[in-house]
């Protein structure tokens, strides 16, 4: 007889994929508490953190990881400005993370300031106006979200 399976379950890896990826979150932290050059190795295990909990339906547990993802990328741009990109991209993926689960204001404020860094990496380099052109985009999207409807 085949086994049973409950549709809202989560599939049996899921559990095991995001538990995978807490602990090199954990083993990164480690790292990087004695030896801060390993603190970009933290901020890439969080943001993939928060992408496997988004792609498991998790959205509300991927916000955690992601918002301490631009913590450290903050910190890593005060002490290395050529680190800005890394910090304007987890800005922006905080602001789409912050909209799919209806935190508007939140989507919106991450979202401006991911626009404003990539504002400031296009005018300096134009490689970077695709970048500035998706930020925008999401940007648009998360205020549009905020406005009320009028029909």
């Amino acid at each position: 007889m085949p086994e049973q399976h409950d549709a809202f379950a989560e599939p049996p890896r899921t559990a095991e994929v995001v538990a995978a990826h807490a602990e090199e979150v954990a083993l990164q932290r480690f790292r990087a508490t004695y030896d801060p050059g390993r603190r970009p190795d933290l901020a890439r295990a969080l943001t993939d953190l928060a992408a496997v909990h988004d792609a498991a339906g998790r959205r509300l547990d991927a916000l955690g990881p992601a918002e301490e993802a631009v913590a450290v990328h903050r910190d890593l741009v005060a002490d290395d400005p050529a680190r800005l990109p890394a910090l304007a991209a987890a800005l922006d993926d905080l602001g789409v993370r912050c909209h799919e689960v209806g935190r508007s204001a939140h989507a919106v404020a991450r979202s401006r300031e991911a626009v404003d860094l990539y504002r400031r990496l296009a005018d300096a380099d134009p490689a970077y106006r695709p970048h500035l052109a998706a930020a925008t985009a999401n940007l648009e999207r998360h205020r549009q979200a905020r406005e009320p409807r009028t029909s």
